[in-house]
């Protein structure tokens, strides 16, 4: 066994820090080069934080080496210098590869490819199979859902002690071919988005509810939206209850012309924003509305991750900041 690390207890000497990785550009033909190599992928993974730089023995807490070993998909693996330790261990472990059999050059490409909202490329220019990148791609849509949930609820009050005006509304997302007499099959989409100022808009969620009754919306508003926002919405019946939630944590504004995204006598009262999304995710989910709710779900958050990353031409680097802060390496 040699090594291309001989008795080296590190992948790499420096890290990269987190703006550096954020704000690299990367096109599939440039990962691709950079990572031709298995020594080349994997010091570029170590660098970034997505695999462990170094790791200790388990046995005798001494700092492991990383040896050539060519039985295994990745080429290397981290040992223990003392043969009595009998310590061996993969350097996925712990990460966020750990588990999945694809080598690493592959699932990083896939991912970019994801990004690029070039799934299908993945089968007919890598050679993946269609089960290895659909399974790629629903891991990455887990990611964002646990990365929504992690990032915590929208609105609140603002750094000058004003209320955050959160836009929220509600739609029936179904395919377009339907028979008249039959009732769509689709899922009803509830959302909401931040206005700040300028015009600019901020956090946003979107989440698949059983229905649009009030108590289902004042449970989500609930779980989704901070105490202290002013929330705006359209004259929805069901939302009539808004400034009576836990006792009036909220301030609430409405339309009373149902039909019209801008009160007519108040431009600044509006759900301008917030139709837009839903308009946006209906016409990006129309393919994935006849899936389970679970999958459906899982595309909503895919749509909203790419929907926040601006300019959108740094979603990979955004996709590898999620993985760094979820795997702390």
């Amino acid at each position: 066994m040699t090594s291309v690390w001989k008795l080296c207890n590190k992948i790499v000497n420096k890290l990269m820090d987190r703006k550096d990785i954020l704000y690299e550009k990367w096109s599939s033909p440039e990962l691709c080069v950079v990572l031709g190599e298995s020594g080349m992928c994997i010091e570029w993974l170590a660098k970034r934080g997505l695999i462990k730089n170094s790791r200790l023995c388990s046995v005798c807490g001494e700092p492991a080496s990383l040896l050539e070993c060519a039985q295994i998909i990745d080429g290397y693996r981290w040992e223990c210098n003392l043969q009595e330790c009998n310590f061996r261990k993969s350097i996925r472990s712990e990460s966020f590869f750990d588990g999945r059999d694809l080598p690493l050059r592959t699932i990083i490409v896939v991912m970019h490819y994801w990004c690029e909202d070039l799934q299908n490329e993945t089968v007919t220019q890598l050679g993946v199979s269609e089960e290895d990148s659909a399974d790629i791609c629903n891991v990455i849509r887990e990611e964002f859902e646990k990365n929504q949930r992690r990032a915590g609820a929208i609105g609140g009050i603002d750094e000058n002690f004003q209320p955050v005006i959160v836009e929220i509304g509600e739609s029936y997302f179904f395919r377009g071919e339907h028979r008249q007499s039959q009732q769509p099959e689709g899922h009803w989409v509830f959302g909401g988005i931040e206005r700040l100022e300028n015009g600019a808009v901020g956090k946003r969620f979107l989440v698949a509810v059983p229905n649009c009754a009030a108590d289902t919306l004042q449970d989500e508003i609930l779980r989704h939206i901070l105490p202290g926002s002013n929330i705006i919405s359209d004259g929805w019946a069901a939302y009539g209850n808004i400034p009576h939630i836990a006792n009036g944590i909220y301030t609430h504004s409405f339309m009373g012309a149902e039909n019209n995204l801008v009160d007519p006598n108040n431009r600044e009262l509006h759900t301008q924003n917030i139709e837009m999304m839903l308009m946006r995710a209906k016409r990006k989910m129309n393919r994935h509305v006849g899936s389970s709710r679970e999958s459906f779900a899982l595309h909503l958050q895919d749509y909203v991750f790419r929907s926040q990353i601006r300019p959108s031409r740094y979603l990979f680097e955004s996709l590898l900041m999620v993985i760094v802060d979820k795997y702390t390496i």
